[in-house]
């Protein structure tokens, strides 16, 4: 029985395990073996999450034009941003974004995006589906990442991790120009500039129903920073951060009044 003979729905089942990174340039290849295998190899249903690391540069400029529409989750290295931003705009089915730099060294959001473009951006790009993003491994909430927020105006999940300070050279404009009306769900890993994220954050993210905060310096004044901000949160979760007390957070949520917010502390994080 020759390959050709099988059914579309197993040769798909079987290209879709043979598209990870390791054996992608063999994967690729098929398309040269016929009409039925160039179509297959770019069908939506093996296209629904793609990832990106730092030497995909070629598989990037590969991909993201064919099967970018096809695309629910997308994980992609800062590096590539710069030649894959326009890219985006073919992402409509777009659900979760994942976007990181090295673990060694942070570095900033590499995009190709002047200054004075920036106003145009959600006119360029616009992910209506988006609900989750993911941040990581960068030096700053920089401008260029808080007008990625633009671009997804109804985003549920916003996932910060290993951020050093926020730039709020002009906090003020940031502010006016992003709505994220349906934002519930915040998560801030070794963040170190929770205080002046949430100064600046504060009129986006005041419909927050939970709050994660995993390791990084955070003080029991930040904590009740977030509950005069986050009138109506409902879950905050305390993980790992070493100058905290659980005792101290319970007394905030007293003292607020908040007794209702459901709260989980952890002296530890988890080890996997």
């Amino acid at each position: 029985m020759h390959l050709s003979d099988f059914p579309d729905e197993i040769l798909l089942m079987i290209l879709a395990r043979c598209k990870c990174n390791e054996d992608f340039d063999h994967f690729w290849e098929l398309h040269l073996l016929s009409k039925r295998f160039a179509r297959l190899v770019i069908d939506a249903s093996i296209w629904q999450e793609l990832e990106l690391d730092i030497s995909d540069g070629f598989k990037a400029e590969l991909l993201l034009p064919l099967v970018g529409g096809t695309l629910r989750k997308l994980k992609i290295h800062a590096s590539l941003m710069q030649r894959s931003w326009t890219q985006l705009r073919r992402c409509k089915r777009l659900e979760k974004l994942v976007i990181y730099g090295n673990d060694y060294d942070q570095c900033d959001m590499p995009l190709s995006i002047i200054p004075s473009k920036l106003n145009s951006l959600p006119d360029l790009v616009n992910l209506p589906n988006m609900r989750s993003l993911e941040l990581a491994n960068f030096v700053s909430f920089s401008v260029e990442t808080q007008w990625l927020l633009r671009c997804t105006p109804n985003l549920d999940t916003l996932t910060l991790r290993y951020f050093q300070h926020f730039d709020d050279d002009d906090p003020v404009e940031f502010i006016q120009n992003v709505r994220l009306p349906l934002l519930r769900h915040l998560g801030l890993e070794d963040i170190m500039c929770c205080g002046e994220f949430f100064k600046a954050m504060g009129p986006v993210i005041h419909g927050l129903k939970s709050v994660r905060l995993v390791g990084g310096v955070l003080s029991i004044n930040e904590i009740g920073q977030i509950l005069d901000l986050v009138k109506g949160l409902e879950v905050l979760e305390v993980i790992g951060c070493m100058y905290l007390r659980k005792c101290d957070v319970v007394e905030v949520l007293e003292r607020a009044g908040r007794q209702n917010v459901k709260l989980d502390f952890r002296k530890f994080k988890s080890r996997l």
